[in-house]
């Protein structure tokens, strides 16, 4: 192209910028607000919903492990004491805190009732 002459540039005030006239944007058309902020605000909340739902799940679960190894605590205490059959000693004894740990063995635990003479 004969008719475009190139020079060296060294500086941006130095471009020769063409000017459009005629193009303006109208008001209307730039946006107040980026339609992504919207999205960005609600996938966060629904973000902070689902992590609070899950550090609650997590609560629940260290309060019944806290509970289970109490019990568990019980039971061994119970042992040591020698309170194994639920019929002499009720809910204090290691057969029924087995139970309440699980209650499948509801009716499976024999405990053998202590006899100091054996």
């Amino acid at each position: 192209m004969p008719w475009i002459q190139q020079r060296g540039v060294t500086l941006l005030s130095e471009i020769e910028w063409p000017t459009v006239t005629g193009r303006s944007l109208r008001a209307q058309e730039v946006p107040h607000q980026t339609p992504h902020m919207a999205t960005d605000v609600v996938a966060l909340q629904t973000a902070n919903e689902e992590l609070a739902q899950v550090v609650a799940n997590m609560q629940r679960a260290l309060d019944q492990l806290q509970e289970q190894q109490a019990l568990q605590t019980q039971a061994l205490l119970n042992a040591i004491r020698g309170r194994w059959d639920a019929a002499q000693n009720g809910s204090q004894s290691v057969e029924a805190i087995l139970v309440a740990l699980n209650p499948g063995l509801q009716g499976k635990v024999e405990a053998v009732p202590f006899d100091p003479g054996r």
